[in-house]
C-alpha cells in the first residue's frame, strides 16, 4: 500500500539512517511509484547529500575493481533521472517535472523515450528539451508534441530550492 510505504521511507530519512544505497536506487523506485521523490518529502537537501555518499561508496573505500560498481552507477542514473529529472513515462508522453537543489546551477542528462534521443537541462525556472526526431513530453500538466530541435519551458520555482 503506498502510504505503508511512504510512511517507511518518512521513517527511514526522519531517523538519519545512512540510506545512500536506499537514496540513490530503492527510493528512485518507490517515487516513481508513489509520486513521492525525495523532494517531495521536503528532502532535497536530504537526497542531494545521500546522492554524494552514494557518488564515492566504492571510489572511496575502493571496493570496487576500478572503483566502478554496476549497482551503484545504476542507482545513481535513476536517483538522478527519477528523483532530480522526475523523468516518468506517462502514456505516449515523457513527463519531465525537475527538481534541482539550489546548490546546483543546472542538471543535464541525455535519455531516450520511443526511439527519440533527447538531451534535457532543468535549471531554476526553466526546462530546455533538444531531441532529434517527434516526441511528446509533458512539463507541468502540459502534454506538447515537439517535431526534433529544441523547446524551452518556464517552470515553477522549486519551494525548496531557494538560492
Amino acid at each position: 500500500d503506498a502510504s505503508a510505504v511512504r510512511g517507511r521511507v518518512e521513517a527511514l530519512c526522519a531517523a538519519g539512517v545512512h540510506v545512500a544505497v536506499v537514496t540513490g536506487t530503492h527510493l528512485g523506485n518507490v517515487d516513481g511509484q508513489l509520486g513521492a521523490r525525495p523532494v517531495g518529502l521536503g528532502r532535497l537537501d536530504a537526497a542531494r547529500a545521500a546522492l554524494a555518499v552514494a557518488t564515492g561508496i566504492d571510489l572511496d573505500d575502493g571496493a570496487a575493481a576500478g572503483g566502478v560498481h554496476l549497482g551503484a552507477m545504476g542507482g545513481l542514473w535513476q536517483a538522478f533521472a527519477l528523483g532530480f529529472m522526475g523523468l516518468r513515462p506517462d502514456g505516449e508522453a515523457l513527463g519531465i517535472d525537475p527538481r534541482i537543489p539550489a546548490a546546483w546551477d543546472a542538471l543535464k542528462m541525455r535519455c531516450s523515450f520511443r526511439g527519440a534521443a533527447l538531451v534535457l537541462r532543468a535549471e531554476p525556472g526553466r526546462l530546455t528539451v533538444r531531441t532529434d526526431r517527434a516526441v511528446c513530453v509533458r512539463v507541468a500538466d502540459t502534454v506538447r508534441a515537439l517535431d526534433g530541435g529544441v523547446a524551452a519551458f518556464d517552470l515553477a520555482p522549486n519551494a525548496e530550492a531557494v538560492r
